[in-house]
């Protein structure tokens, strides 16, 4: 598969001026487009999300490539940022499903990968939706957040070596 940079899939420096909505578009496309032109063969679907914060506005820019919902946590109720588009590599003609979402000083965003709710232990527990939601509303710090949902995971799939990698990303809006 060819390789690009992220300067090749933006024009950084041939002085177009471009969205932020732009921008996520012109990526996930470049990147369908590179998995379409290798004829790339997945046993697997492949997924993924654009996402930029804006710094000034606290405005989140989402792009949805067929992944897992975000969640969004306000005073401790878990919305989910769920905007579903086809996965990469799928078709020709991709189209991102793109939300914005404005964030609160004190707002958390919560990020995680299908092998966070996918792995299990050796009774095939799995880390349920229900149980994620509740740990990431349980408290608006973000090392206890991680805390008690490492301390859940090891619980729940014991000794099993995971099936699937797996990460989580807490972002904590503190204001512009």
């Amino acid at each position: 598969m060819r390789k690009k940079i992220t300067y090749d899939y933006l024009n950084i420096g041939t002085g177009e001026d471009i969205s932020i909505k732009e921008s996520l578009d012109l990526l996930a496309k470049n990147a369908n487009n590179d998995l379409v032109d290798a004829n790339f063969k997945m046993e697997k679907n492949m997924t993924m999300v654009f996402a930029c914060l804006d710094l000034k506005t606290g405005v989140l820019h989402y792009g949805n490539a067929g992944h897992y919902e975000v969640f969004h946590v306000q005073n401790s109720k878990v919305s989910r940022i769920l905007k579903a588009s086809n996965y990469l590599g799928m078709e020709d003609d991709f189209i991102l499903a793109y939300q914005q979402v404005s964030l609160s000083p004190g707002d958390n965003l919560f990020f995680y990968t299908d092998g966070l709710i996918e792995n299990h232990g050796p009774h095939q527990a799995r880390l349920k939706m229900k149980k994620l939601r509740s740990i990431v509303a349980t408290t608006d710090e973000p090392a206890k957040i991680k805390e008690n949902l490492i301390r859940n995971c090891q619980q729940l799939w014991q000794d099993v070596p995971p099936q699937d990698d797996y990460t989580f990303l807490i972002v904590k809006w503190h204001g512009p």
